[in-house]
């Protein structure tokens, strides 16, 4: 895999599988060439949006966009029975001092966001995308489960192939 740094701000490497064909932030392409394979679209990503920031925060997260809500969905149920199953949701923590105000503390775990696009040159109606943002910390646990199920895809024999 050739190496280029185009545009970006992370070192990058050209992911192709079957049509699909991008330069991907090089900690992200093993996840971005699993999902490919497991037949599900992507948009974007970013192995760690947090250092592109004007405003860096705190926790670092890498981010993944998909074409639709469907995909998203799809990529999350490939982490059922996985290691990596309860990091999925958003989990809220609550920090209150006795007889002070409750304070929410931003999520811990994954977050989502819904984009909606409007029709254009090539969409005759409104399509919904998703993304994912996860803490950095998940992209090692996230690779290995997705990497076992591309492995477990091209056994013969198997459920998945």
């Amino acid at each position: 895999m050739e190496r280029t740094n185009q545009r970006r701000h992370h070192e990058t490497v050209l992911v192709s599988v079957g049509d699909s064909a991008a330069q991907i932030d090089v900690e992200l392409a093993g996840i971005i060439e699993s999902i490919w394979r497991l037949g599900i679209n992507t948009r974007g990503c970013c192995q760690n949006e947090s250092e592109t920031l004007t405003r860096p925060s705190a926790v670092q997260h890498g981010y993944i966009a998909f074409e639709l809500v469907d995909d998203l969905q799809r990529f999350l149920g490939l982490f059922d029975g996985t290691a990596i199953a309860g990091h999925r949701w958003q989990n809220f923590e609550w920090a209150d001092e006795v007889g002070g105000p409750v304070v929410e503390v931003p999520p811990i775990g994954w977050t989502y966001r819904i984009n909606v696009r409007r029709p254009g040159p090539k969409r005759d109606g409104i399509e919904i995308g998703a993304s994912v943002r996860f803490p950095v910390s998940s992209i090692p646990l996230m690779e290995e489960a997705l990497q076992a199920l591309v492995e477990k895809q091209a056994i013969p024999g198997t459920a998945a192939s």
